[in-house]
């Protein structure tokens, strides 16, 4: 007799199963028989689904937690732990029934654990705040962390919701950067568009004497010889446009108060504001450098007095190089470059010219050096005598790949010896016809 309500499904057909809700109650007639049921029927599929996704809500969060890269946790402000996830377990060793009894700050040791407090107190205060720290493990184990909060009402009263993350790669891959930059023998820098330096390492200090401290605090253009300023500032004015500067180079000035030569190799970062610089210190090759042309034209000039030119021929390129005296010595432009070996014997007197090319051809197949004297092609010019020389160079697997060698004018020796010879004949003949005289 009571009323009555019951819910059933009503089996698929060409749609999914519904769920029904049926309310009725019975009549009876005037014998207390059952005569008949009223009633009425409601489709609650809808809401049977969201019961369903109701129930399935706590298993689908804490699986959205324990999949979490890093650890989560939630604590109200007296550091009573509410929720935290299955990495929180597993990262510091602490069963879920342990954490529920610590506090947040147990996970940390001083100057860590006062950080953490201002933190977890500057989240209360305004809502959120982030900070890094060492995160202690139930066996001692610290791993670097970068924890966050913001804060959330529960059961209306604020709590701390946050993530941890381990910063153990990064700070590994920070160790081994920092390890290069502060071992490299080059000078290293990264610099502001401000014109000062921002971070250099400790090769700047054994290139140039100043201390780490003087480089940072001063523009860098204050280092920078006055006669490479100008040039400095277009590099700079080019770097600030985002173009990259490959191969520059300019003067710095030392403590003691000389200058250093660098080569920088520099790239900006525009929307940063600051450059990342190579420099190396070529004071030694600038010298040499120096001292190659002083000696290049020392050579020149004994070459000159001496009327001494040098030669050489790359085997393999059928390339050639002549010394200056050498082009002046057989008329030759510099300006149209060596003449290749066949046009050298070109210049070589007719009847000289086929010696001159076995000896050369000689010495390329079989290595070795050879002297000869020559006369230059009447046709040119005037008739000129030389000396030459010539010698083969191998290579590791014993190939000749390389000749050099020179020419020395020797026309003045040749005329002398051709005075003397003639006066020796004409003394001869004087003593021959005084002797027939007698």
């Amino acid at each position: 007799k009571p009323d009555f309500e019951f819910e059933y499904r009503i089996p698929p057909g060409t749609n999914a199963v519904r769920w029904i809700v049926a309310h009725g109650r019975g009549e009876y007639d005037v014998a207390d028989n059952p005569s008949r049921m009223v009633g009425v029927v409601f489709d609650i599929t809808e809401r049977k689904r969201a019961e369903a996704a109701i129930l399935k809500e706590p298993d689908f969060s804490e699986a959205i937690l324990d999949s979490l890269p890093g650890v989560f946790y939630c604590y109200d402000r007296d550091f009573h732990f509410r929720r935290w996830n299955k990495n929180l377990e597993r990262v510091t060793g602490y069963t879920g029934s342990e954490i529920a009894r610590m506090s947040p700050l147990d996970f940390f040791v001083d100057p860590a654990r006062e950080l953490i407090q201002e933190r977890i107190e500057e989240v209360f205060a305004t809502g959120r705040s982030q900070a890094e720290a060492e995160f202690i493990a139930k066996n001692g184990t610290r791993v670097p962390y970068y924890f966050t909060g913001l804060t959330i009402e529960l059961d209306g009263t604020p709590h701390l919701l946050g993530v941890g993350i381990d910063l153990s790669m990064r700070k590994q891959a920070e160790a081994e950067r920092d390890r290069l930059f502060n071992l490299s023998l080059d000078p290293l820098c990264v610099a502001g568009f401000d014109g000062c330096f921002k971070q250099i390492n400790p090769a700047w200090t054994q290139t140039l004497g100043w201390p780490a401290n003087e480089l940072l605090t001063r523009p860098w253009l204050d280092y920078v010889h006055p006669e490479d300023r100008d040039a400095t500032r277009q590099a700079g004015a080019s770097l600030l446009a985002g173009r990259p500067l490959l191969g520059f180079e300019n003067r710095y000035r030392h403590k003691d108060g000389s200058y250093r030569w660098l080569a920088w190799n520099s790239f900006p970062l525009v929307e940063a504001g600051l450059i990342y610089s190579v420099a190396r210190d070529i004071s030694e090759r600038k010298r040499a450098d120096q001292e190659l042309r002083k000696s290049e034209a020392a050579l020149r000039a004994a070459q000159a007095r001496a009327k001494l030119g040098s030669w050489e021929v790359d085997l393999s390129t059928q390339t050639c190089s002549w010394s200056a005296e050498m082009f002046r010595l057989l008329s030759c432009d510099p300006g149209r470059g060596a003449p290749r070996p066949e046009e050298f014997l070109d210049m070589v007197h007719p009847d000289d010219r086929s010696v001159i090319a076995d000896e050369l051809t000689r010495i390329a197949a079989t290595g070795g050096e050879l002297t000869q004297e020559f006369r230059s092609n009447p046709s040119r010019g005037p008739l000129q005598y030389f000396n030459g020389t010539a010698q083969a160079t191998r290579n590791t697997e014993g190939q000749v790949v390389h000749l050099s060698g020179t020419i020395q004018d020797i026309t003045a020796l040749m005329q002398a010896r051709r005075a003397l010879d003639s006066a020796e004949r004409e003394a001869a003949l004087g003593r021959m016809a005084a002797s027939i005289a007698h």
